[in-house]
Parts: structure tokens; C-alpha cells; sequence
């Protein structure tokens, strides 16, 4: 048990770089790190304390408090709880029958959080250039609206997650020799851990290897502000194996 207390405080702590937690939530029983803006499970965890029995009622203070928080039309706006998968610290059968009867469901496609635990040399092929600047630098934004949302209010919520005080964040750029851009990513920084968030790889250059190489780059500028832990979460199978270890977490919503 003391192992399972310890990986769940690990994998809270990841998630405080950029979630804090939220005097407004009142259920017990769970630990939520609320990044504002993005009460989405790959940012704002709400993960099951592993010694908690689940109830009915857990879910339906669950649905009250996000229906009344959720406001980013760009996510999933349902309510949700985490748990840690395949931990034999959880009673999944148990959780399940619990959500069954709510009217609850556990998500087939778990949410991974990635460590990058290796530090190794950044591969410069073909003249690539490595560069990193405090966010949020103008190339970013237009990294970001080819790659996620066309939006400016997109935008401006990406900001306003990295703007978290006693958060310092980097914008982690990938450039061929005529200073194009090929990918980019931001860290951000918060005593020895970093979080890892909007990373992509421009269209003309995917599946070509670029994707571990901005990886690489975020550890390293991670490592040189003297980070220890460094994480993303990700639902995509093409990028699991690209960590050097995951922990699987279990989402869990209600059915709509």
C-alpha cells in the first residue's frame, strides 16, 4: 500500500506544475489539481484517493460541481474521475459496478502520463536547430493554430494555463536552415518538475523522426533548469513508445 500512496502522490505532483487545488471542491474522497480553463483529465486531474469506497453519491456531487465549472467549448465538457489502471491498490470490477449503476461509464482509452526519464544528446539531422525562449513567443501561436485550434480564444486559454504563478515556461522551437518552423513544444518549470504541454510537429515534416527529437530537446532545457521529473499525458498510441515509462489512468464519466 505505502507504493501506491507514493505513486499517487508522484503522479499529483506532476500534475501540480500547472493544477492547483481548488477550495471550491468539496467532495471527498478524490484528488483534484484544477488547471482553470481546462477541467479536461489530461490537464486538471481529479484522481480517486486509492483508500476511498466510491458511492453514488460521489458521482452525483461529481456532476454537480463540473456542470457548474466546465467553460471551454474546446473540451470534452462532462464530468469526470480518474483512477490509476492496472494499481492493485484500486477495485476496478468495484469501480465499474459503482459507475454501472450511476449511470457512469470507464472510458476504453485510458489516459497516459509519460515520463522522460533520459537525458541524451539532441540529434541535430539535416542542420536542425534547437531553440527555447519564455513563452509566449509569436512563432508559438501560429505552431499552435496550425496544429490545434484556428482560434484566438484558443489561444488566449493556452495562455492563461501556462500563467500560473511560480510557473516558468519555455517555448521549445524546432527550425530546419532557413529558420522554418518544424515543431515546437513549451516545459514548463516548477521546483524539479515540468510538465510538457501543446507539443506538435508541423505537417510537412511528420513521421520523420522529428517527434523524439523535440522530446529529447524539452528534457534537455527541463534538465538544464534543474529539473528532476519531466511528463506529458497523451491518449495517442503512436507516442506511448516513445517514453521511457507511463502510468496508465483510467477515465471515468457519465453516460450522455
Amino acid at each position: 500500500m505505502n507504493n501506491n500512496v507514493t505513486l499517487l502522490k508522484n503522479v499529483l505532483q506532476t500534475f501540480e506544475v500547472l493544477g492547483t487545488k481548488d477550495n471550491s471542491f468539496t467532495v471527498p474522497g478524490f484528488n483534484y489539481r484544477r488547471v482553470i480553463g481546462w477541467e479536461t483529465p489530461s490537464f486538471s486531474i481529479n484522481m480517486l484517493d486509492c483508500q476511498h469506497h466510491l458511492t453514488e453519491n460521489d458521482l452525483y456531487l461529481l456532476k454537480n460541481f463540473f456542470y457548474h465549472t466546465q467553460c471551454n467549448p474546446f473540451i470534452n465538457q462532462t464530468p469526470y474521475f480518474t483512477f490509476l489502471d492496472d494499481n492493485e491498490s484500486y477495485n476496478r470490477p468495484y469501480i465499474e459496478a459503482v459507475c454501472k449503476t450511476a449511470g457512469w461509464f470507464i472510458d476504453k482509452r485510458n489516459l497516459y502520463l509519460n515520463y522522460i526519464d533520459k537525458i541524451l544528446p539532441v540529434d541535430c539531422k539535416d542542420g536542425l536547430i534547437i531553440s527555447f525562449q519564455k513563452s509566449f513567443a509569436h512563432e508559438y501561436n501560429t505552431l499552435i493554430k496550425q496544429n490545434f485550434e484556428d482560434n484566438d480564444n484558443y489561444l488566449e486559454l493556452a495562455k492563461s494555463a501556462l500563467n500560473v504563478e511560480g510557473v516558468v515556461s519555455y517555448n521549445v522551437f524546432l527550425k530546419n536552415r532557413l529558420k522554418d518552423i518544424v515543431g515546437g513544444g513549451t516545459v514548463s518549470v516548477r521546483g524539479n518538475d515540468s510538465f510538457l504541454t501543446w507539443g506538435a510537429i508541423n505537417k510537412p515534416y511528420r513521421n520523420l523522426g522529428y517527434h523524439q527529437i523535440l522530446l529529447s530537446a524539452c528534457r534537455l532545457v527541463a534538465h538544464s533548469h534543474g529539473v528532476k521529473n519531466c511528463a506529458y499525458t497523451t491518449r495517442n498510441p503512436l507516442i506511448l513508445e516513445k517514453a521511457d515509462r507511463n502510468i496508465q489512468i483510467a477515465i471515468c464519466r457519465p453516460v450522455v
